[in-house]
């Protein structure tokens, strides 16, 4: 089935880069590169009946889960992912709850916490 990706920009956040990694591109950046068309990112990729883990990285530094997902699940290191789900019958299964996400709905700050112990840094620090 060919399953199209798409991430608006917005003037909160300027992108250079954009890709998707997630296991159906073994989480490899140069996989899932996105095409700018206007103020939308899109990919486009054929998968087969299964579950599938990904995220967006954005300028080569941030990893963000898609904000059109309308699934997600949390990994055995508690992070969590965005999900696609295609049945045996090549379709791909939505969740019909509706809701609204925003990048300017995050907040971000120089105070980093890792591993118990405050850093204190200049620029963003996305941890991963």
């Amino acid at each position: 089935m060919n399953i199209y990706l798409k991430y608006e920009e917005s003037s909160y956040m300027p992108i250079h880069s954009l890709s998707v990694v997630g296991d159906f591109n073994g989480f490899d950046a140069t996989k899932g590169v996105m095409q700018k068309q206007g103020n939308e990112w899109l990919f486009q990729t054929h998968l087969t009946s299964g579950q599938y883990h990904y995220k967006f990285l954005l300028n080569d530094e941030l990893l963000l889960n898609d904000p059109y997902a309308n699934m997600y699940e949390i990994d055995e290191k508690e992070e969590i992912w965005s999900m696609l789900f295609i049945n045996e019958q090549q379709e791909r299964l939505y969740d019909s709850t509706e809701y609204s996400i925003h990048i300017h709905d995050y907040g971000f700050t120089n105070q980093v916490s890792e591993k118990g112990k405050t850093l204190y840094k200049k620029s963003i620090f996305y941890g991963y």
